[in-house]
């Protein structure tokens, strides 16, 4: 039996709804907006209307009481009526800052 995303995750996932921006290129010119769904020590789920192609490395900054810089990349596409809605977010460096904000959302 295939097991599910949430059997596979290694955190517990935190609902949430925040305000985030990314970028696939180094130099920031292109920015997108997005919202994250939920959030976890190593993950999050961002729902949005530019999606990026699985394995593309993203830099995601995390609007709360201060700006967040996280490194990232996409691990999943969420798909809803035919169109990409969602990306599947795997945080590849979490520093101290992001798991400290990811521990006061509980």
């Amino acid at each position: 039996m295939k097991e599910s995303w949430e059997e596979k995750r290694a955190c517990e996932r935190i609902p949430a709804s925040i305000a985030v921006r990314f970028s696939c290129d180094t130099l920031l010119y292109n920015v997108y907006y997005g919202t994250v769904n939920d959030i976890s020590g190593n993950g999050l789920l961002v729902r949005t209307g530019t999606c990026f192609p699985r394995n593309t490395e993203i830099r995601m900054f995390i609007y709360r009481k201060q700006i967040l810089l996280v490194n990232a990349k996409v691990k999943r596409l969420v798909r809803a009526d035919g169109f990409y809605r969602a990306m599947g977010i795997q945080v590849t460096e979490p520093h101290q800052e992001y798991l400290e904000f990811v521990d006061s959302l509980r």
